[in-house]
C-alpha cells in the first residue's frame, strides 16, 4: 500500500502552468485549496514553488532593471540632443578664432542630422565627402539672407586642390577655391541650392538646401 500511495502522489504533481498561475494568484479558489493540500505532503513540488517563484522574482528585477536602464539612455540621450544643438548655435573656432575653443571644436553635428528639417538661425554640419570632412556654418541674417563659411579637411589638415560649388536652382554654379582657413558665400537669398565638393576634378559629395522665410532646411 505505501508503493500504491507513492505512485498516486507522483501522478498527481503539479506541472509548471498550475506552480505559475498559483504563484501569481490567477487561479481559481477550489483549485487552490486543491494545491495547498497537495503541497502539504509534496516536498517536490514545494520545493518547486520555491524556485519558480525565485525565478520569477529574478526575471521582474531583470527587467525592471533593463527599464530603468533605458529611461537613463533615454533621458541621457535628450540632454545630449539639447546638449548638441545648443552647441551648433556658437560658430566654430576656424570661422571664429576668438571664441573659447572647447566651445567651438565641441560643435559637431552628426552625419544623418542634415536630412531633417532644420530651422536655425544659425547651423553647423560635419559631413564626411569620400575621403574629405566638409564643415559648412550657415548663418541667417534677420532680412532672411543666408551667408555660408565652408572648409575641407583631410588628415585633420585643410585639403589641398578643392573647388566650392554653389548651385542655385536655375542659376549657373558659383565656383571658390578652397584657401586656409575656408571660403564664403554671402548674401544668399530665399531658394533651392547644392553645395558640391571637388577635389582634383572629382566630385566628391554634395549636400542640399532650401532657404526660405521659415530659416534653413536640409535636404
Amino acid at each position: 500500500m505505501p508503493g500504491n500511495k507513492e505512485k498516486i502522489m507522483k501522478s498527481s504533481c503539479l506541472n509548471i502552468d498550475q506552480l505559475i498561475a498559483y504563484i501569481n494568484k490567477t487561479i481559481s479558489p477550489e483549485d487552490r485549496e486543491m494545491v495547498e493540500k497537495h503541497l502539504s505532503h509534496c516536498d517536490k513540488c514545494l520545493e518547486m514553488v520555491s524556485m519558480t517563484s525565485q525565478m520569477i522574482n529574478e526575471t521582474i528585477e531583470v527587467q525592471a532593471s533593463q527599464k530603468i536602464k533605458e529611461c537613463v539612455e533615454q533621458v541621457k540621450e535628450s540632454i545630449k540632443d539639447f546638449y548638441q544643438w545648443a552647441k551648433d548655435q556658437i560658430p566654430p573656432l576656424w570661422v571664429e578664432p576668438s571664441y573659447q575653443p572647447e566651445l567651438a571644436l565641441a560643435s559637431v553635428r552628426s552625419d544623418h542630422q542634415h536630412t531633417s528639417p532644420v530651422t536655425d538661425k544659425n547651423i553647423y554640419i560635419k559631413q564626411r565627402m569620400n575621403n574629405l570632412t566638409t564643415e559648412m556654418f550657415f548663418e541667417q541674417s534677420s532680412t532672411g539672407l543666408i551667408s555660408i563659411k565652408i572648409r575641407a579637411t583631410q588628415n585633420n589638415q585643410i585639403a589641398h586642390q578643392v573647388f566650392i560649388y554653389m548651385k542655385a536652382k536655375g542659376k549657373g554654379p558659383s565656383a571658390r577655391l578652397l584657401k586656409s582657413p575656408y571660403v564664403s558665400f554671402d548674401d544668399i537669398p530665399f531658394g533651392m541650392y547644392c553645395i558640391v565638393v571637388e577635389q582634383n576634378n572629382e566630385e566628391k559629395g554634395e549636400f542640399c538646401f532650401d532657404v526660405n522665410d521659415n530659416g534653413i532646411y536640409g535636404k
